[in-house]
């Protein structure tokens, strides 16, 4: 399901898209150097691919597709706010971002475990 209009927060069940559609391969991945709450790190991840793609894919005045495994990070992210003061600041970063390259995201909500970016995601270390 892409949030662009069909994402209802308030409907269940939720369905999410199937990502085995097509062939994935990883391109970036980094160990998280902190501990935060999942969301804040989804949000973080988010971010952190938007300026990976504003780096690499000419990504000035253009849609994309990206696929986040929580729901939590699809709604705030579409919305725009939040009342999380942890979100926030993550979020502010990524809608000034946004809204820099002129930048317009498509986010699809899938189930975590058929993520094709999870397995990365699991890379953190604790120290």
């Amino acid at each position: 399901m892409l949030t662009q209009g069909l994402f209802r927060p308030d409907r269940l069940p939720r369905e999410g898209i199937d990502p085995r559609q097509w062939k994935w391969k990883t391109i970036k991945g980094w160990k998280w150097t902190f501990k935060d709450h999942i969301n804040v790190l989804e949000m973080h991840a988010l971010y952190q691919t938007v300026v990976w793609r504003m780096k690499t894919d000419r990504l000035w005045g253009r849609r994309f597709v990206h696929l986040v495994d929580s729901q939590v990070v699809v709604g705030v992210a579409r919305k725009g706010r939040t009342s999380s003061r942890k979100l926030e600041h993550i979020l502010r970063k990524y809608n000034l971002l946004l809204l820099a390259v002129h930048a317009y995201p498509i986010l699809g909500w899938v189930i975590s475990r058929l993520n094709p970016a999870d397995p990365p995601s699991r890379w953190y270390v604790p120290q």
